[in-house]
């Protein structure tokens, strides 16, 4: 009876350890203060997008253009240049020290044949003519359109307005005068000098008057 009642105990004490064996055991919350586990890369980078240059924003500037001392004729214009000759005097108009820019002033001065004092002919299709100096390409004028006599002749851009329009009536043999569209007066060599530079300027034409007497030489 003995033998029986203690079998039973160790028998009944193996299943229980047998049990307990068995039991699943549960996870173990993190310490406190323990690290979170941290990814193994870092994240990528974000694309930054290209930015494309804001319209009208200031470029680098283009290399000036380079001028070469004789302007290329409009298209249609004649090739042929001439000198203007004073019957006065036997000098030539001429754009005073070749001079390029606007207002540059026209005078007489001794003929050499250069660039600055040979001029194209060129109709205006108002049955005038401009005259377009052979080396910066710019056209006699009347300075700003005056009508006052006195008023100086010089070089400008060309715009073909009137009073950068000239029409030669012819005078005696070879030589005739310029007459300005806009005034009906007459280019002439001031008060008739015969020296070098002496300016160019706008009057009322005067009948024989040998300082407002030009000849096309080609």
């Amino acid at each position: 009876m003995n033998r029986v009642l203690a079998f039973t105990v160790v028998l009944a004490s193996g299943l229980a350890a047998m049990a307990i064996a068995a039991t699943p055991t549960a996870a173990q919350p993190a310490s406190a203060g323990s690290a979170l586990a941290q990814p193994t890369s870092a994240p990528a980078a974000r694309a930054q997008p290209t930015m494309a240059a804001p319209v009208g924003a200031a470029q680098s500037a283009p290399l000036p253009a380079v001028r070469t001392s004789a302007a290329t004729p409009p298209a249609g214009t004649s090739a042929v240049s001439y000198t203007i000759v004073a019957r006065h005097s036997g000098k030539c108009l001429d754009v005073q020290g070749g001079m390029i820019g606007d207002g540059a002033r026209i005078v007489q001065y001794t003929c050499h044949g250069g660039p600055n004092q040979r001029f194209r002919r060129v109709p205006n299709g108002s049955g005038f003519e401009v005259l377009i100096a052979e080396h910066s390409g710019k056209c006699i004028d009347v300075r700003g359109g005056s009508f006052e006599d006195n008023a100086q002749i010089v070089q400008y851009t060309c715009h073909f307005g009137p009073n950068q329009g000239f029409l030669f009536t012819p005078m005696v043999g070879v030589f005739g005068r310029l007459v300005a569209q806009h005034s009906g007066k007459c280019p002439n060599v001031r008060f008739g000098s015969v020296a070098d530079s002496a300016e160019i300027i706008q009057h009322v034409c005067v009948n024989g008057a040998t300082n407002e007497q030009f000849q096309f030489v080609a």
